[in-house]
């Protein structure tokens, strides 16, 4: 167990992770919501899909608190020493391509408002923002957070007046969705939109001074987040877009907008590229057999490079409007890890003083639950496919550990 993590007072720790969750992307969803059910079951998948999150978070934070170890390190015991690195640079690919499209919508924003600028220098200036802030650590992105989360409060509140200004509270109510994505898959991509990120939640609940702290942290975030969600699903409802350019520019909302948009995806971006700095400062360590690597920095700067590069493609070649699907395969994929992480930790080795002894090089059933996630999240029609990968895979994990356990036993 590591000793060098320092615990971090509960609102900090809110502030940064609350920076996290409240991004340009829960817009997204409550708008995509917005386009598929009405107000009231809107609201219940969005809810639902939060709670469902804030639970997943804490489950996996409470690990990282309880070990001191960062997300890469507690996948060890699980998928083994060099097994941790296939499944950890899969999810990390993930991360990247949330700032990758971060980027790209910021570059497609601000070259819709100011069209003599080329969309790549907002790319540019976008990654160099969450580089500089993210090369700090968690006392950088803790304070970069504490501006960003009161002033979204703020626009919020704007938003609401505009809406009720141009056309009406009723006119929400009312409003019929034309969209035909089921319940259940609504609720599959509220989930989406943060699994990958609360997979890698014990990067930021580490610095927890106690596991209820991590649950407190947790259920904020996600209920602000929530709210952020249902504010995006009025907006879509009142003005019939999912475009959230269009949606803002509909309310005249994009001048104020364009300043909380920079900085809700900035506040979220940095957490995501620290999250990538610490993965593959571990990994490299572990292929180069080296006990110090280079200094989180330099991997800020890599994951900022690849950031940017992959935006640029993304905004070269129009790729920004396909991140509906994109949530439809990190809820395929992601959450079976998650499912992993809880069934190893909480039923099959409790002993977390102990867990990172005797560790295997390589855990073959780990990754056999996690195909088994993956394929009931693609293929069973009912229910929440999200929830059940991870489920699936959770039962999975602990089912082959029973087994293997018995028959090394005889």
């Amino acid at each position: 167990m590591s000793n060098k993590t320092q615990s971090q007072k509960l609102s900090s720790l809110i502030f940064t992770f609350a920076g996290l969750t409240l991004s340009v992307t829960a817009f997204l969803v409550g708008s995509n919501v917005g386009m598929n059910l009405p107000l009231s079951k809107g609201v219940v998948a969005i809810i639902l899909g939060n709670m469902i999150l804030a639970t997943y978070s804490g489950l996996i934070g409470a690990i990282g608190c309880k070990t001191r170890e960062s997300s890469t390190m507690i996948f060890r015991p699980v998928f083994g020493t060099h097994g941790q690195i296939i499944s950890s640079i899969i999810v990390v690919v993930f991360l990247m391509g949330f700032v990758a499209v971060y980027s790209s919508m910021i570059g497609v924003l601000v070259s819709t408002l100011f069209p003599s600028i080329p969309p790549y220098i907002g790319n540019l200036v976008f990654v160099a923002c969450i580089c500089t802030s993210t090369i700090k650590g968690f006392t950088g992105m803790s304070k970069l957070s504490k501006v960003g989360v009161p002033l979204l409060g703020a626009f919020v509140v704007y938003g609401l007046i505009q809406v009720n200004l141009n056309m009406g509270l009723s006119a929400v109510f009312e409003a019929m969705p034309t969209g035909t994505l089921a319940f259940g898959l609504i609720i599959s991509q509220v989930v989406s939109v943060w699994t990958s990120a609360s997979t890698f939640s014990s990067d930021l609940t580490r610095f927890a001074e106690n596991t209820k702290h991590v649950f407190i942290t947790t259920f904020t975030a996600f209920s602000l987040t929530a709210l952020l969600e249902i504010i995006g699903l009025v907006l879509a409802l009142g003005t019939g877009e999912a475009d959230l350019v269009k949606i803002l520019s509909n309310l005249n909302m994009v001048v104020p907008a364009l300043f909380i948009y920079l900085l809700l995806m900035w506040t979220s971006g940095q957490s995501l590229l620290y999250s990538f700095a610490l993965a593959f400062d571990n990994i490299y360590k572990l292929i180069a057999k080296k006990e110090k690597g280079f200094s989180i920095s330099i991997w800020v700067g890599i994951g900022s490079g690849i950031a940017f590069i992959l935006s640029v493609i993304m905004t070269a070649y129009g790729l920004t409007p396909s991140f509906n699907a994109f949530l439809l395969t990190i809820g395929i994929a992601i959450p079976a890890i998650g499912g992993i992480l809880i069934s190893h930790y909480y039923i099959v080795n409790r002993d977390m003083d102990n867990v990172f002894e005797n560790m295997p090089t390589l855990r073959p059933y780990a990754f056999v639950a996690w195909i088994c996630g993956i394929l009931v999240a693609k293929y069973v029609i009912w229910g929440i496919p999200a929830l059940n990968g991870m489920l699936a895979a959770l039962i999975a994990y602990a089912i082959l550990s029973l087994a293997i356990s018995k028959k090394a036993a005889i």
